[in-house]
């Protein structure tokens, strides 16, 4: 026997020793041997192994979960009683799996029949068996008349699906199987909305049979919106649907659309009155593959939703809500809305002509919005509109005492994740945050949008307030149409908002990897393509921004520090432009700019006026290796700064009689230059601030001596140094007020 035999027989067999159970049949299942260990000198001992393993397994799996499909388990409509030979493997519990084989129902002209897969072979009381053999298979049941009642469904079996049949033919086939495991506490059910009355043409009104289906729908249940006989199906409303049962799914049929012409009177954030059209006042709501149709066409109506769902407080919260694969349009405010929500999750949905916002959120934790098309927002309220928005109600915000913290009354958003998103048409903000924590903007691409990307301040009485460890990476920012031509949003409004407030700045945020085309406004020096102001240890890196206007980088009294590295800043949108600064800094009083391998570059006269014009009488920019070559006028201005590091800038010291010279500007590892301007003989006696590290060369400037006195360095020979006019003299710091002389010259005039 091959040495892998071996040892894959040892192994079952050790099993088996710790697993006496597995020696007999199992009382409860048809397959018994499937369940009997295989006899070692059988030569088809392979062949039954696997059997074993096939149906071993899952019986023991089926103590935990319900029985599903693994694949197949449906088949098609059909012109006659006889559907098409269709295959399937389903656990139930153990392994069933059925060669394709085709039904033929034994049905009235005009029947409902139920059909389950088992594992039983023996033949199941009131149910007919198509196929034969020993390992269990297909059966139906029909009604004999054409209105759904399920069965009880027999031991070991899984009901597959329901086929209605009109004029002797098979004109609709509902799945009713799951397609996954799932535990056994969780009750997965279809509750077809036809079976309570729908009818799905687009003329009836749904509302009464969708509710009496929710009505009977236990916790747990899929709520199934079928196809139309002859096609898609279009469910009619005219009120609020409310689900009130924890882990209810709403599955449509591919093509299903529920149409609302009229809302239900809610309430929404702070008690505001609103309208929906589906009320979630339950846990764990899931929606999957539904288009929802309101009805408001190109209007903005105030608080009009398609989906909402309000937690209590932020103490007294909901969770679990889920919008998978729908198409939502025609609301007058949002498709979502919700407040006190958490782990929601948007994916793969299709939300285009809203009046306000895809989806709004008020202090939700735990989101991911991830892979939707947001397509024209509008026409909003007061000019303003929101592709996807993070908010939180701000009316009296100021007033709390945990104002500015995770524990107020009304916290930002927390944990949110806003990815790989297509949104385009906005003529206000593409992604808003009022205010956030822990949140990510990442791979997002925006086009026609006003302003992209905002991760700032909370509004109203909230304006003073911003969050912490928030990330915008790697989105791509337009302000033109997606096709390349002018969408008449260019050059409105900042492209990435970082901004903090003053009562709590921004923390610990980055902007990195962006691409901004098209933002700033002309002659504004403070719009920026990327602004940053009261922000605290923030980071705006290895972006690229093209045709902007008014500033670049604009960071503003920031805090601590702010790093500005390897930037690529391109051509103006239009020039000449009265601000065109790349980098701009006002009121810096206490934080320390490091700007380092940035790149400001565009063809002659349209590149920035300014490259680095910092503003602030305690700031100190450390400013190395940035390459300006694209600056027309000032590459820098540096105004009232308290002093520059870097290599960038040549460090030059002027000085006349003092005899102690400051040299905090100087940068270690840097040349720094001290002129000294006498006007009569002198003596330097002591240097301040000094770094190891520092270089300082010393240049007597006017015909007057000036003498080093060597009890403050080390020089050559152990005495004073003493120059004339245009002598120089270099020292090197090795820690403290320890100088030591490394070169000296004469008069090099």
């Amino acid at each position: 026997m091959p040495y892998q035999k071996k040892l894959l027989l040892c192994l079952l067999l050790l099993f088996l020793a710790y697993c006496p159970a597995a020696w007999g049949s199992h009382s409860s299942l048809r397959n018994n041997t499937f369940n009997t260990l295989p006899d070692t000198g059988n030569p088809n001992i392979r062949t039954q192994l696997q059997n074993f393993a096939d149906h071993e397994l899952p019986q023991r799996e089926g103590e935990h979960v319900g029985p599903y499909v693994f694949s197949g388990g449906v088949h098609g409509t059909s012109a006659s009683l006889t559907a098409a030979a269709f295959a399937t493997v389903a656990y139930v519990p153990e392994r069933v799996s059925q060669a394709a084989t085709a039904i033929t129902y034994a049905a009235i002209a005009n029947d409902v029949c139920w059909t389950i897969i088992s594992s039983d072979n023996n033949g199941i009381t009131g149910w007919t068996r198509v196929g034969s053999g020993n390992t269990g298979g297909y059966y139906y049941q029909c009604e004999g008349d054409t209105t759904p009642n399920e069965p009880t469904i027999p031991p070991n079996s899984l009901l597959l699906m329901l086929v209605r049949i009109s004029g002797s033919a098979i004109t609709s086939v509902e799945p009713r199987a799951p397609r996954h495991p799932l535990p056994i506490g969780y009750r997965y059910a279809f509750f077809s909305v036809r079976d309570y009355g729908a009818v799905g043409d687009d003329t009836a009104i749904d509302q009464d049979a969708v509710r009496a289906t929710l009505t009977a729908a236990p916790i747990g249940a899929i709520i199934y919106f079928p196809p139309r006989e002859a096609g898609a199906g279009l469910y009619r409303f005219n009120n609020m649907l409310t689900v009130a049962k924890n882990n209810t799914t709403f599955l449509c049929a591919p093509g299903v659309t529920l149409r609302w012409t009229a809302l239900g009177a809610s309430t929404f954030v702070n008690s505001a009155a609103s309208t929906a059209a589906i009320r979630v006042n339950a846990n764990d709501f899931r929606i999957e593959g539904c288009i929802l149709r309101g009805p408001s066409v190109g209007v903005y109506t105030a608080e009009e939703h398609a989906i909402e769902s309000l937690g209590t407080s932020t103490s007294a919260r909901r969770s679990r809500l889920t919008l998978s694969g729908i198409e939502c349009y025609d609301f007058g405010s949002r498709c979502l809305a919700t407040q006190f929500v958490d782990q929601i999750r948007v994916e793969n949905s299709y939300f285009h002509n809203i009046g306000y916002a895809s989806a709004m959120l008020f202090s939700a934790n735990d989101v991911w919005f991830n892979k939707n098309r947001v397509l024209t927002i509008t026409p909003g309220t007061a000019g303003e509109m929101h592709g996807f928005s993070c908010t939180h109600y701000s009316v009296g915000y100021n007033l709390d005492p945990l104002a500015g913290s995770r524990r107020a009354v009304h916290p930002f958003c927390s944990n949110v994740i806003v990815s790989e998103n297509i949104i385009e048409d906005v003529n206000w903000q593409g992604i808003d945050f009022h205010g956030a924590y822990d949140s990510v903007a990442s791979n997002n691409r925006l086009y026609a949008v006003r302003s992209c990307i905002s991760m700032g301040t909370g509004s109203g009485d909230a304006s003073n307030y911003a969050g912490e460890n928030n990330h915008v990476v790697n989105n791509e920012c337009f302000s033109g149409n997606k096709n390349g031509t002018v969408s008449g949003r260019e050059n409105l409004a900042n492209g990435i908002n970082l901004n903090g407030g003053a009562t709590s700045p921004q923390g610990n945020s980055k902007a990195i990897g962006n691409i901004v085309i098209g933002y700033g406004i002309i002659n504004n020096a403070e719009n920026a393509s990327i602004q940053a102001g009261s922000c605290d240890g923030c980071e705006i890196s290895n972006n690229i921004i093209r045709r902007w206007s008014g500033v670049a980088i604009f960071f503003n009294a920031f805090i601590n520090t702010i790093n500005l590295h390897n930037n690529d800043i391109g051509p103006l949108a239009t020039a000449p432009d009265t601000a065109a600064i790349a980098f701009r800094s006002v009121n810096a009083t206490t934080g320390i700019i490091i700007a380092t391998g940035n790149l400001v570059n565009a063809a002659a006269g349209t590149g920035a006026t300014d490259g680095f014009r910092i503003n602030g009488p305690t700031s100190r920019p450390h400013l190395s290796n940035n390459d300006l070559r694209g600056v027309v006028t000032n590459r820098y201005i540096l105004n009232a700064v308290g002093f520059v590091r870097g290599t960038d800038l040549p460090t030059v010291i002027t000085s006349i009689n003092s005899t102690t010279i400051d040299v905090v500007l100087c940068t270690p590892g840097v040349v720094c230059n001290i002129q000294v301007s006498p006007t009569g003989p002198i003596t330097l006696t002591n240097f301040t601030n000094a770094e190891n590290g520092q270089i300082i060369v010393i240049h007597c400037m006017t015909a007057q001596t000036l003498t080093v006195n060597r009890d403050n360095a080390r020089l050559q020979g152990g005495v004073n140094w003493t120059g004339n006019q245009y002598d120089s003299i270099t020292l090197l710091n090795q820690g403290a007020a320890n100088w030591r002389e490394i070169a000296r010259s004469g008069d090099v005039s």
